[in-house]
């Protein structure tokens, strides 16, 4: 039976999600005595985006996917409180203030004392960056940040948070503060069967819920909405197997979400479109790596003539193989490259052993 193969380009992208893993470095902190009480510090514990390549044995890993740095020494966070005062009666003691990293201790700007009576309880609620708006709180129940994600990606902030509930009036000792990222990261890059030299203009996805709601240590409600991201840069790549098509500051943040039949596409500079329909669901603090390649294409013997249709301009690599002869052996091979223009029909017949 003959057969012949059409490899380069085919409307089915390999897309592959890696799913991260994270840990995180931590800042020891000093402890200050006022008032015969000791003063409320943190102990603050800042988790790394990590993401494992099926395609290597290193790790990569970026605290801040999106613009700016870790959440460093040099940087300030919000901080809201709400003290109990041994009756389960709750009242706000810090509303929003800023954390800071001074004289060896993290702290809010004002100096707050520990009561020294256990049943008298503080809960803590973190936020970073502090310049995060549409955060509500009402002393005695979780904060929520009302959100909706930003249409351009350099928009599109990596918000982390962090929640201690209920931590005993006569602590003696710095408070744990453990960030969280509260979004999942979305990058992209070339998967193991490689994809053709070009320059690519753009990747969208969608249509996926850009809105809800982040409850402080509950997680999201309330997720709604239906809109299409796109990264609109110019990248011109090899097409080799594991290289980076958009990440860094092209990270795509997300509202984490189950979705189905969302659509990848994939623009080329010469107007050359890929698309791939998936379903899933992404978590908050992962990396879901789509990888993307060209899947070559098999035709057999059918009967009749076959048709494919080139979806982007390039170059294509046939192969055609003779039919097996009587004896066993296989025919001859042989192959050749056609420029191709996109929306092109090659018709496609394939010889029968008989």
């Amino acid at each position: 039976m003959g057969k012949k193969f059409l490899r380069g380009i085919n409307v089915s992208l390999l897309l592959l999600i890696i799913i991260s893993t994270f840990s995180s470095c931590t800042n020891e902190m000093n402890i200050f005595e006022g008032n015969n009480n000791k003063q409320i510090n943190f102990l603050v514990s800042v988790p790394e985006w990590k993401k494992i390549d099926s395609l290597a044995t290193t790790k990569t890993s970026r605290a801040m996917p999106v613009g700016g740095s870790s959440l460093s020494t040099s940087n300030t966070f919000n901080l809201i409180a709400d003290q109990n005062d041994g009756a389960g009666n709750y009242s706000t003691l810090i509303s929003s203030q800023a954390v800071s990293y001074s004289n060896n201790i993290w702290k809010t700007s004002n100096d707050y004392y520990w009561s020294g009576t256990a049943n008298k309880t503080i809960s803590f609620y973190a936020y970073y960056p502090s310049t995060i708006s549409n955060v509500n709180h009402t002393a005695g129940s979780s904060p929520t940040l009302s959100y909706t994600v930003p249409d351009n990606v350099s928009d599109q902030i990596d918000i982390m948070t962090s929640t201690n509930n209920n931590v005993s009036g006569n602590t003696n000792s710095s408070t744990p503060l453990t960030f969280n990222h509260i979004f999942a990261a979305i990058q992209f890059s070339v998967g193991s069967n490689g994809i053709g030299s070009g320059t690519i203009s753009s990747i969208s996805i969608g249509s996926v819920a850009n809105s809800g709601t982040y409850i402080f240590g509950g997680g999201w409600s309330n997720v709604t909405g239906s809109k299409t991201f796109t990264i609109s840069q110019s990248k011109s790549i090899a097409g080799t197997s594991g290289e980076d098509i958009y990440s860094g500051i092209y990270t795509l943040m997300m509202i984490p979400q189950a979705f189905n039949n969302i659509t990848i596409t994939v623009t080329y500079s010469n107007g050359g479109t890929l698309t791939k329909t998936i379903s899933g669901s992404w978590e908050g603090g992962k990396i879901y790596n789509y990888k993307v390649s060209y899947i070559s294409r098999t035709f057999d013997y059918s009967g009749t003539i076959q048709t494919y249709t080139a979806p982007i301009t390039g170059t294509y690599k046939l192969e055609v193989w003779g039919a097996q002869g009587g004896g066993g052996g296989y025919g001859g091979y042989s192959y050749g490259n056609l420029a191709i223009t996109q929306n092109s029909q090659l018709y496609i017949c394939i010889g029968s052993s008989a």
